[in-house]
């Protein structure tokens, strides 16, 4: 490794440690913990907190739980050395700090194998300093995203070497770390799938040996969690998180079809169903039985109304790439105060100029002119988002051939930006993020070499 490499990676790396120290010292000059447990956060803790001192493996708050499949293994089980042991959990936040600022330095290591060195390098440091990332939201809250980015970054690396060379080792490693980022985040059990189009990208197709030797790797990764849903809980799902999701996709459907004016359909998903399955709390939903209700009852709505649920899937999906993008974590971390208004304005502004009420989208730029700078960077995020996308058809036309690693990555996004619809908050891109940001800047080099009339650049 020579110095200039050297340097660059301690300087990403000394970048991401200040910053997160600094969000940190903003924490606790605000009197705020260093690591909250706020959102899913306490699903996590539940569920380890009932492993170790009942033996049952649920999410349940309740007194007496009953066992469920709402929370996959990993984080759990990283939990409760802390919980056994009682090591404060401040802890957790500086360890999950220190993989953020390894995920920066990640991001340009091998990030300059597949892009320019000098993007590398820009999207590693973004990574390293993007508030956000940095921020409460992150790594200073008691959630997957930090592990699960980890895993997925390990698993991509090793396909991207598999496409390059046909390693066998390297298909075996992808899958065994795509199947520990599934059990750090559901969502990534379906992408099982992509393995098959790996190969395809390849040129292995046929090269059967190896794609059942990675599906078993996978499965093999996966198997004790697989047993306990099929032969302890006997129910056929991978985790039950996936199935209230289909309800609440339907219902944000019918609440829209319905402009929020019938009650049976506006809310949160959670109270809705709460009230329909007859439980009192959240946790509750998630147990096998009441999942599958919700899930039956979520199918009936898309069933009876398929074209509109499509279409509102679809128009969603943008939403992945700039939800929460604004200066709301920063004002959190340091204890600001503001007037963010309610809801999201800057969404709101734009709507309002499109059905030509120009008066009104004054009325919320002046009420709540800090929403002018969280519109800016959402168009900004969208942006990075048409760049990174952009990249696979700007490569072929400047180098006049595909490139296969770029191509496997780009299909696993969209693919992922397509479930993660029509949620598609900000920490469900962070496992994505530091892919979207080597692409984009490598577009934009390439199209500036463009337009300066030079040779394109090759990686």
């Amino acid at each position: 490794m020579n110095n200039s490499l050297n340097w660059k990676l301690v300087w990403i790396a000394t970048i991401a440690i200040a910053v997160q120290s600094l969000f940190a010292v903003g924490l606790v000059s605000t009197h705020q913990p260093l690591l909250a447990l706020e959102g899913d956060a306490p699903n996590y803790l539940d569920t380890a907190q009932n492993f170790l001192n009942k033996g049952v493996w649920s999410a349940s708050p309740q007194e007496n739980p009953k066992p469920d499949n709402f929370r996959t293994p990993v984080y759990p089980l990283f939990l409760i050395p802390f919980l056994y042991f009682k090591i404060p959990f401040g802890y957790i936040s500086l360890i999950q700090s220190l993989l953020m600022a390894l995920i920066a330095a990640l991001t340009f290591y091998f990030g300059r194998t597949i892009v320019s060195e000098r993007a590398a390098f820009f999207a590693g440091l973004i990574i390293a300093v993007e508030p956000y990332l940095a921020s409460t939201y992150i790594s200073k809250v008691m959630m997957t995203e930090v592990f699960a980015t980890l895993f997925l970054f390990g698993a991509f690396w090793n396909f991207i070497r598999y496409i390059q060379t046909q390693h066998w080792c390297c298909l075996e490693w992808a899958s065994g770390l795509l199947a520990l980022a599934a059990l750090t985040k559901p969502q990534f059990f379906f992408f099982f799938i992509m393995i098959p189009f790996v190969m395809w990208c390849a040129g292995e197709l046929r090269a059967w040996k190896k794609m059942f030797s990675a599906l078993a790797v996978f499965g093999i990764v996966l198997s004790p969690w697989l047993y306990y849903n099929f032969a302890v809980l006997k129910v056929p799902q991978f985790s039950s998180i996936t199935l209230p999701a289909v309800f609440d996709s339907a219902y944000r459907v019918r609440d829209w079809q319905s402009g929020g004016a019938d009650p049976k359909y506006h809310g949160h998903y959670v109270e809705l169903g709460k009230k329909i399955i007859g439980v009192e709390t959240a946790a509750e939903l998630y147990e096998p039985h009441n999942a599958k209700r919700l899930a039956e009852i979520g199918f009936e709505e898309v069933k009876a109304h398929p074209i509109a649920f499509a279409w509102y899937q679809f128009i969603h999906i943008p939403r992945l790439f700039y939800h929460e993008v604004n200066v709301e974590a920063v004002v959190k971390d340091f204890g600001l105060a503001h007037n963010p208004g309610p809801g999201e304005v800057d969404i709101n502004i734009i709507k309002a100029v499109a059905r030509g009420q120009i008066s009104e989208a004054l009325q919320m730029i002046k009420k709540y002119p800090l929403w002018i700078l969280s519109l800016g960077l959402k168009m900004l995020a969208l942006l990075i988002a048409l760049l990174a996308f952009g990249y696979l058809g700007i490569k072929k036309l400047f180098n006049n051939a595909w490139d296969m690693p770029v191509l496997f990555i780009i299909s696993f996004i969209a693919l992922y930006a397509v479930l993660a619809s029509p949620v598609g908050q900000h920490r469900y891109r962070v496992p994505i993020e530091p892919w979207l940001y080597l692409f984009a800047f490598e577009s934009v080099r390439l199209l500036w070499h463009r337009f300066k009339k030079k040779t394109p650049l090759t990686v």
